[in-house]
């Protein structure tokens, strides 16, 4: 599939990044794939960001909660000294 789709964008004149990553994400546990372009192996990645959402193979949550919480106490953090100031 990969290979057709590098066809089709070399038809339209553009060109897939190598610096691309794959994911396999299961609730079945950890699986590991070998997808490779111009034999290349892609790297296989366990999480990643995605319109600022974290991703994770396992399709769980809770990293993204967490990150989520970080941010939200960072802002009301921010927001408390900027009160102390007025």
């Amino acid at each position: 599939m990969l290979d057709k789709l590098n066809e089709t964008c070399k038809a339209y004149k553009r060109a897939i990044n190598m610096k691309n990553k794959v994911m396999v994400v299961s609730k079945e546990g950890k699986v590991q794939c070998c997808i490779s372009l111009h034999q290349i192996i892609l790297e296989q990645v366990e999480t990643y960001k995605y319109l600022e959402s974290w991703v994770t193979e396992n399709a769980r949550c809770e990293e993204d909660i967490g990150a989520r919480v970080g941010m939200a106490k960072t802002e009301f953090s921010r927001t408390k000294i900027n009160e102390k100031k007025c």
